[in-house]
Formats: structure tokens, C-alpha cells, sequence
């Protein structure tokens, strides 16, 4: 959809006509979907703590656990990756000398 903004045909071709055609799809399976797969997580008026069966202040430490558990996973996924390029970087450097 940004290349459709910038106005670049690729971007109105392939993402405004996909779209379109996606959003048709949808409102067609829509009827067939809705009592079977869509109300499937229909719980009503539900919380995360309820779900849960937790508290709110155990339920707010979870999140905050699991966020920190991501960060710090994330972090050091992209340490190896930017080590690796580094090893690339000057391993092609040395090549060239």
C-alpha cells in the first residue's frame, strides 16, 4: 500500500488489486466462517487475569516476565546476526587486501 501512495504501478497492481480481491474473498467466506471457525474465541466479556485465574498484579508480572523473556531473546538474536556480518564484513575486507 506505501508504493500505491507513492504512486509506483507495482505497488497499485499487485497491492490495491490484492486488496480489493482479498477483502472480496472475505466478505464472501464471511457467512460460512461465521458459526463455525469465528465464534470459536467468542467468550464474552472476558479479561486476562480471568482467564487466566490469576490476579491482576501475578497477571501483570506474567506479562511483564514473558515481555522482558522476548526482549532479551530478540537482543540476543540480533547480536548473532550482527556478529556474523561483522565476521562477513572483515573476512571479505581481508580478501581484498
Amino acid at each position: 500500500m506505501g508504493a500505491a501512495g507513492e504512486g509506483r504501478l507495482d505497488g497499485l497492481t499487485s497491492g490495491v488489486v490484492g486488496l480489493l480481491i482479498g477483502a472480496g474473498l472475505y466478505s464472501e467466506v464471511y457467512p460460512y466462517l461465521l458459526p463455525r471457525f469465528l465464534k470459536l474465541g467468542a467468550l464474552g466479556k472476558v479479561t486476562l487475569p480471568q482467564l487466566l485465574g490469576l490476579g491482576v498484579w501475578p497477571t501483570i508480572a506474567l506479562v511483564a516476565a514473558l515481555l522482558g523473556a522476548a526482549v532479551w531473546y530478540l537482543d540476543r538474536v540480533d547480536r548473532r546476526i550482527v556478529g556474523t556480518r561483522r565476521e562477513l564484513i572483515l573476512t571479505l575486507a581481508r580478501a581484498e587486501d
